[in-house]
């Protein structure tokens, strides 16, 4: 599956919002934003706005401008950000719901291929679908913590990104949030 770059966006400036928002500062700049997710400014404004319309964020104005989450992070999960900015996402034309494009297959009902696209992107939206930003957020959270619970803030203090090299995969099976996500069936 592959989601573009305007819903992987989406995706970690959702994140960061509920990061900064759990550390006290619900409310963020914009161009604070593009920086700590290092994101063009103008992109993101407009992606900004898909999420507001789509009842995710909220804008401010004024003396406290910025963005932040408009409802619980728990109201929504990351498929649902991915249809709200690509539509709908499968691997192959013919296993979209909706297409304009025709399947090419000499008999769609036993094409191999299709079965198997089915079956991932089943797995796939099960997943996306199976937990709320928040739990995302929590799994954010647990790599900014070591094993002995101290912080890993880098040095500046600032939060550093998940990364599955350095442990984001183990922090989540370790957690409770949501290690049924980690089991193949």
């Amino acid at each position: 599956m592959y989601i573009t770059k305007r819903a992987e966006y989406a995706l970690r400036a959702l994140i960061r919002l509920g990061l900064e928002g759990r550390q006290g500062r619900p409310v963020v700049s914009v161009m604070k934003l593009a920086r700590r997710e290092k994101l063009p400014l103008k992109f993101l404004e407009g992606i900004l706005g898909d999420l507001r319309k789509a009842g995710m964020i909220e804008r401010l104005r004024g003396k406290d401008c910025g963005a932040r989450l408009s409802t619980s992070a728990d109201a929504f999960t990351p498929g649902d950000v991915i249809r709200k900015i690509d539509g709908d996402f499968a691997p192959t034309y013919c296993t979209r719901k909706t297409t304009t494009q025709e399947c090419n297959c000499p008999n769609r009902e036993q094409c191999g291929v299709r079965m198997l696209m089915m079956k991932s992107h089943a797995a796939t939206i099960s997943i996306l679908d199976g937990c709320s930003m928040s739990q995302v957020i929590d799994m954010v959270m647990l790599t900014m913590l070591n094993d002995s619970g101290r912080d890993v803030s880098n040095k500046a203090g600032k939060l550093r990104h998940a990364n599955p090299e350095d442990g984001f995969l183990a922090a989540l099976s370790r957690s409770k949030v949501m290690p049924s996500l980690l089991q193949t069936s």
